[in-house]
């Protein structure tokens, strides 16, 4: 296979109408790749919001809600979907659980997309793996308010707010003058 299966091997993106390509070449030259992102949601209509882990070689410990991640080379949209679901949250999913709901070309160097964004919602506490720092779900007005605060979301997650405020049940700007609420304060772990 193409893609990484182990934890040595080089990472390999479909380059989107021009072959197969490592992640960091993609990165590094501006290449049109793909990606997902998936808003999930609880069952009181709380957005998952999370921290990038330190380690992160592209936007570390911004912010983005729910969760991104690239399809690998070879693998389908909705195969990378339900594997980043797994990945950073710990939740197994089927892609009957994912509703599609748009996609878009991002260009915020260093990347380069086309992401599909979903959404799920589930009752799962999520268990969070290595690329996540923290994470909690939050009201859609909270997550708003903060994405006011330049900075703290990752370029791309800012790019496509406002494409997603009708998804996340918010309407229009967050009032001004009543000051940033605070970060997300760490209600999941990080699993073992």
């Amino acid at each position: 296979y193409a893609f990484c299966l182990w934890p040595h091997m080089v990472e390999q993106l479909d380059v989107v109408g021009d072959g197969r390509a490592p992640r960091n070449a993609v990165h590094r030259k501006g290449l049109l790749h793909r990606a997902v992102l998936i808003l999930v949601f609880n069952k009181k209509g709380e957005v998952f919001v999370q921290q990038r882990a330190r380690t992160k070689d592209v936007s570390p410990l911004l912010y983005e809600a729910s969760l991104s991640g690239h399809v690998r080379a070879g693998e389908s949209v909705i195969e990378a979907a339900v594997r980043e679901l797994k990945e950073e949250l710990g939740i197994k999913a089927s892609a009957k659980q994912l509703r599609k709901l748009f996609v878009a070309a991002v260009h915020e160097l260093p990347e380069h997309e086309d992401i599909t964004v979903y959404r799920m919602v589930t009752d799962r506490t999520p268990r969070l793996g290595k690329e996540v720092r923290t994470g909690a779900f939050m009201p859609m007005g909270v997550l708003d308010a903060l994405a006011s605060d330049k900075g703290i979301f990752t370029p791309v997650f800012s790019s496509l707010l406002p494409r997603l405020r009708p998804f996340l049940g918010v309407r229009g700007r967050p009032r001004q003058g009543r000051g940033t609420p605070a970060a997300p304060r760490r209600r999941a772990r990080a699993s073992a």
